[in-house]
């Protein structure tokens, strides 16, 4: 499932990464160990959310076939 940071402080950075606002990742962006880090930073709030409505998985087949 997809992963959602909101950074407390705008330009934090965990991961390698400059957090600013509201993102989603896909699951797979972040290494285990980058996500454990990333959860438990508290300028962060971190959650897992599920698949946005309407978005198809990357390897989905439209219409079936």
């Amino acid at each position: 499932m997809p992963i959602k940071i909101v950074a407390k402080k705008e330009g934090f950075r965990r991961a390698g990464i400059s957090h600013s606002g509201s993102r989603i990742y896909p699951e797979d962006h972040f290494t285990e160990e980058q996500l454990l880090a990333l959860a438990e930073e508290p300028n962060l709030d971190f959650s897992v959310v599920d698949d946005p409505p309407g978005e198809q998985k990357p390897n989905a087949k439209k219409g079936g076939k």
